[in-house]
């Protein structure tokens, strides 16, 4: 059976205009498929995001059988939804289809070259091998004098057609979150089943006698997000949950707004990543960490099902769907935990990549959002939203993208620069010179703030932070504990030990007072309270956080990752080396011996990569150190 879900002609759509290549018809088979409209349109209660539903009054065959009994082609525009059904094998799918469309078009046979456009647009999508929907130009069927056209007038109509080839979840499903090129792995129809499944698994579904929960979206400023989150909000409506769309946030501000509200939320968002990918992070409410084994490995199942089954289960009513703007609110939680107002003025060169920052910034750091005015003279750069990335790659983790940063600080006279990445869950900071503050420095900084708050408090490092961290952590009189790397890892352990502040070398801080998640921003104001409440510059600063050298993480690519490993291992272990294997390999000089070393070598959860941070007391320690092992692992001697 062939489902057609139609719009009439007030029907208006965002999407941008993409023509279809026409191709020679293909024959039609007989297993179900549907083609269905997304547009929004005025008949849903002037909702701009609203969808076209199926209406199975059998409006459409109906019209078919009024034009087969003669009846007179100039009808009336069908209502918003109206359906239009066939039954049988190929040929009888296609005359409904085409007399369907003869109806509007007043007469034309099958046959004739509106079955020829009808074939080319089925053509279009069943032999796409990514591509699950299409766009309709203008006049693609041809209009009636004087009437509307079918599929397509005035309107551009959004058309997706569940796909032919099977949607692999695994592919894009990741050990903390869903990534992957959009639209081509990362879809509506998957977008759709993901929702659901969240429904379920976060516990917002409806259940039998019981409305649903209510769960919290939103999303950064790549192009696909906002039709993403219209098919993953739907999702949640179908299996009976409220969704309350926040809009354009940073991740850490749909943590805030999970935290505030004591729901299960998502973000979508593919961080640093290139512009062609999107991706959701999901938390359960509080801002509780879903990853694999806490509850992402059970979305991707379930959706997986919904996907091969095409059905979900029936809710006994659906859910609905409500926006509300928190920017504000946001901005104000952080004020209220880190005060700047007595700062010393400081000038700020903001680098936002074109991402979140620029949303954010202005409303914690300038007064955008209505909050009084802080001592902070903020130099934007690229602030306009583009998930596009026009200028560079919202990844401060490469060098070369903290290039304009570093030049700007120089010429403005700032005092600090920060860099954030695309959804702004991260920061980077630059000192007055222009140069690079290590994350681990920050994250020593931050710690013993955080100490002088709750003294004798628990504080997490992962485990490729400088040896720094742990020293200066102990000596203020905390307790330091040690992580793998990864913000799913990080914040199981702050659920579990109640430490007040973990970091990570990558720039992901996390602060208990913000429900145990990771955000950039509340970094950034750290530091600038840090600076402002002393008279030195930044580099003056962090010289005492930062006593090490570090190699930074190297990256070689191998074919045999464990081979390799076990080999480099013996041959430190040999040497008397103090071997650990909590992440990977680590293997560190052996107690007394001085000057101090240590490296660690993992492997990468995706790639045959093996990447190598190492760090000594003084750079010619840990040159030797980094090139011995970058030897043995790229082939030579070590």
């Amino acid at each position: 059976m062939l489902r057609v879900e139609s719009c009439a002609s007030h029907c208006r759509c965002s999407q941008p205009r993409q023509e279809l290549k026409r191709t020679a018809v293909p024959s039609v088979s007989t297993s179900d498929r549907t083609v269905s409209c997304s547009a929004p349109h005025a008949g849903h209660a002037g909702r701009a995001d609203a969808t076209c539903r199926s209406d199975p009054s059998g409006w459409g065959a109906a019209a078919w059988r009024r034009r087969r009994r003669g009846a007179p082609a100039g009808l009336a525009a069908p209502p918003p939804g109206a359906v239009l059904t066939g039954v049988g094998g190929r040929v009888v799918v296609e005359l409904v289809l085409v007399g369907w469309t003869t109806v509007l078009l007043g007469g034309e046979r099958p046959g004739c070259a509106a079955r020829e456009r009808l074939g080319a647009l089925v053509g279009a999508l069943r032999h796409s091998s990514h591509r699950r929907s299409a766009l309709l130009p203008e006049g693609f069927l041809g209009a009636p004098p004087g009437g509307w056209a079918f599929l397509a007038a005035s309107a551009w109509l959004r058309f997706p057609l569940v796909p032919t080839q099977r949607i692999d979840l695994a592919t894009i499903v990741k050990a903390y979150d869903v990534r992957g090129l959009a639209p081509e792995q990362l879809d509506e129809t998957a977008a759709h089943a993901l929702g659901a499944a969240a429904a379920d698994v976060l516990g917002v579904a409806g259940r039998t006698g019981q409305p649903g929960g209510t769960l919290v979206i939103g999303h950064d400023m790549r192009p696909t997000s906002p039709v993403l989150v219209d098919a993953f909000a739907r999702g949640v409506n179908d299996r009976g949950g409220d969704v309350l769309v926040i809009g354009l946030c940073s991740t850490d501000g749909l943590y805030f707004a999970s935290g505030h509200l004591g729901a299960p939320g998502a973000m979508f968002t593919a961080s640093h990543n290139p512009a062609a990918y999107n991706g959701i992070k999901m938390c359960f409410a509080g801002a509780k960490p879903v990853g694999t084994g806490t509850g992402l490995d059970d979305v991707r199942t379930l959706a997986q099902q919904y996907l091969d089954s095409g059905e979900l289960p029936p809710a006994a009513a659906a859910g609905t769907r409500s926006d509300r703007a928190m920017l504000a609110e946001y901005a104000a939680h952080l004020r209220s935990l880190v005060d700047l107002s007595g700062s010393r003025r400081l000038k700020v060169v903001v680098d936002a990549g074109n991402g979140m920052a620029g949303l954010t910034a202005p409303a914690v750091l300038g007064a955008e959002a209505g909050l009084p005015e802080l001592p902070l003279d903020v130099v934007p750069m690229y602030f306009e939203l583009d998930g596009t990335f026009p200028n560079h790659e919202a990844n401060p983790l490469e060098p070369a993208n903290l290039v304009d940063l570093q030049k700007a600080v120089v010429e403005h006279g700032a005092d600090i620069g920060l860099a954030f990445d695309g959804d702004a869950d991260r920061v980077f900071v630059v000192d007055e010179r222009g140069e690079p503050v290590s994350p681990s420095a920050v994250t020593a900084m931050v710690a013993l703030r955080e100490l002088a708050k709750t003294p004798g408090a628990t504080v997490l490092h992962n485990l490729i932070c400088s040896r720094a961290v742990p020293e200066q952590i102990a000596a203020a009189g905390g307790v330091p504990v040690r992580t793998r790397v990864g913000h799913s890892f990080i914040k199981a352990e702050m659920a579990r030990t109640g430490a007040v502040f973990g970091g990570e070398h990558s720039a992901h801080f996390y602060f208990q007072d913000f429900w145990g998640a990771d955000t950039g921003m509340l970094a950034a104001m750290h530091v600038l309270a840090a600076l402002g409440e002393q008279p030195g510059a930044l580099s003056a600063l962090v010289a005492d956080y930062d006593p090490y050298t570090a190699s930074g993480e190297i990256n070689s690519t191998v074919t045999d990752v464990a081979g390799t490993t076990a080999a480099v291992r013996a041959t430190w272990e040999a040497r008397g080396g103090v071997v650990d294997t909590m992440d990977g390999l680590t293997v560190s000089s052996p107690e007394g011996e001085s000057p101090m070393w240590w490296f660690n070598l993992r492997p990468s959860n995706t790639e045959p990569l093996l990447r190598l941070n190492a760090e000594g007391a003084d750079t010619a320690t840990m040159e030797r150190v980094r090139d011995e092992v970058l030897s043995q692992v790229r082939g030579g001697t070590a």
